[in-house]
């Protein structure tokens, strides 16, 4: 019998293997390296070192390998699964074995916010830290994107939180762990063509590892929460005002796209982005503390003898609790054409719980 029909159970696929010839490399082998295939590393614990063994299996195939053909596609469908792969993005697989892991990084390939891809997304949370200036971190940027954050940009945004051992922080992203959709992720680094396919396999490797990240993640919060209750009151309170701030969004969408608008300009250092934003940002501000109360800043006045500590010093932390007035100032301390005003207005905001998204809000609410 030239063919024998084989069940891949874990994957639940059939297909025909031939067991006396091999039609050759597929055509996502383009590019693999001469590696000799090494049979014991497809038992390996290590995804990297399977991932590597299967793509030496299939592009140089040897006569132990033709042996045990049916076995080895078997468990190649298997990982397949695990890894969310389509046949088709085993190109990605070949070009992420040929690239050592730690130079597969990828450049942004726009640097505005609102037309950034699901790898840019995650780019740009990666290098939050570092790269990106204006005291920006991975909250403020997964904040930037709000609901139109991707799930890859999840991904990163819940490897960066789950890592830093705290749990007011925990509590703000427990909503994005909760809605992470694996499917989604893998469909939408399918279809990201803007960035190599070395970069899109090391972000399959890494969503692969989370859910073990998660599970000791978990056991971390559910020890925090038994131990004092009122982490279970923090988490709670988080998970609120995720509600809260969908209305609070809808509400200033116009001074959340322009605090986006300066934030892109900000990070792509670009003159023509930030021309004319003096005039709108400020009529923006203007417009924001027209919504506050007169009586909001009853009893406010400047001192003769005490400039530092007059109207300015107590109403701006009064204000900057207003998300309107929040995000315009955000937007006009960016501009900074009216240098002394900004300067006031930036030492507000530093003084005040951002309100730039759902997860600086949360952090402002479990804060009051």
């Amino acid at each position: 019998m030239n063919k024998v029909l084989w069940l891949a159970a874990a994957s639940g696929v059939v297909a025909l293997v031939s067991t006396s010839a091999f039609a050759g490399p597929a055509a996502w082998c383009k590019g693999a390296s001469d590696d000799k295939p090494r049979m014991d590393e497809l038992g390996s614990k290590d995804p990297y070192a399977v991932l590597k063994a299967f793509v030496a299996a299939e592009c140089n195939p040897d006569a132990e390998v033709e042996a045990h053909r049916a076995e080895i596609e078997k468990g190649r469908a298997a990982w397949s699964k695990r890894l969310g792969m389509s046949e088709g993005d085993w190109a990605d697989a070949v070009a992420f074995t040929t690239q050592p892991g730690y130079d597969i990084n990828g450049d942004l390939t726009t640097k505005k916010f609102v037309e950034m891809t699901p790898i840019d997304q995650w780019i740009a949370i990666g290098k939050a830290q570092s790269d990106i200036q204006g005291g920006m971190d991975a909250f403020y940027v997964a904040d930037i994107f709000d609901a139109k954050l991707s799930e890859v940009g999840r991904l990163a945004f819940i490897s960066e939180c789950i890592r830093i051992d705290d749990p007011i922080l925990w509590a703000t992203c427990q909503d994005d762990i909760d809605k992470l959709d694996y499917t989604r992720l893998y469909d939408q680094l399918r279809a990201d063509a803007n960035h190599g396919g070395a970069l899109r396999q090391k972000i399959r490797m890494l969503a692969y590892e989370l859910p073990a990240k998660l599970k000791e993640h978990a056991d971390n919060v559910a020890k925090l929460k038994s131990e004092d209750p009122a982490w279970k009151k923090a988490f709670d309170i988080a998970a609120s005002s995720r509600t809260e701030w969908a209305a609070i969004a809808a509400k200033n969408a116009k001074y959340l796209a322009l605090a986006a608008e300066m934030e892109s300009a900000m990070v792509a250092k670009s003159r023509s982005m930030f021309e004319g934003c003096d005039d709108k940002t400020y009529a923006a501000l203007g417009e924001a503390i027209s919504t506050v109360p007169a009586k909001t800043f009853a009893k406010m006045r400047d001192i003769r003898d005490d400039p530092f500590g007059g109207f300015a010093y107590k109403a701006l932390p009064v204000a900057m609790k207003n998300p309107s007035v929040n995000l315009a100032a955000i937007a006009v301390v960016i501009c900074d054409q009216r240098h002394g005003l900004a300067a006031d207005l930036g030492g507000a905001l530093g003084s005040t719980p951002s309100l730039r998204g759902p997860h600086n809000f949360a952090i402002s609410k479990m804060a009051d």
